[in-house]
């Protein structure tokens, strides 16, 4: 299990936090990866 599993799963949980905080706090992930994601894909992209 990685880790961006282990924080969906505690997110998801019911009354684990504030349902604005714990949207941003997702959001805010979700942001992060796509971050890498694209800083990633153009790494390899200028490999070529």
């Amino acid at each position: 299990m990685d880790i961006s599993q282990i924080d969906d799963f505690h997110f998801n949980r019911p009354g684990a936090l504030p349902s604005p905080l714990r949207y941003s706090l997702i959001l805010k992930k979700r942001t992060c990866t796509l971050n890498l994601e694209i800083a990633y894909g153009m790494s390899n992209l200028s490999k070529d």
